[in-house]
């Protein structure tokens, strides 16, 4: 569960799809999609709506008690 409910938990990421070749790790939480904050799930898909057309999107991410940023190449394939 989140601490302070901000951000949406991975709760599993595929090896060979675009979230694991760019290392994002099962308990990450995803805080921001480029400069804007993530909050909860349905806001993620909007945000990642709108960057739909770029090759590349910058996810900050909050791992353990530290942050760090992942590349993800965006192929344009979502799963549900």
């Amino acid at each position: 569960m989140l601490e302070d409910r901000a951000g949406v938990l991975v709760s599993f990421v595929e090896v060979e799809g675009s979230a694991g070749k760019a290392e994002l790790l099962a308990a990450d939480v995803i805080r921001k999609v480029e400069d804007k904050d993530v909050t909860d799930l349905k806001g993620f898909k909007e945000i990642l709506d709108q960057f739909k057309s770029k090759k590349e999107i910058m996810l900050t991410v909050k791992r353990g008690k530290s942050s760090c940023f992942v590349l993800l190449s965006n192929t344009g394939e979502e799963k549900q």
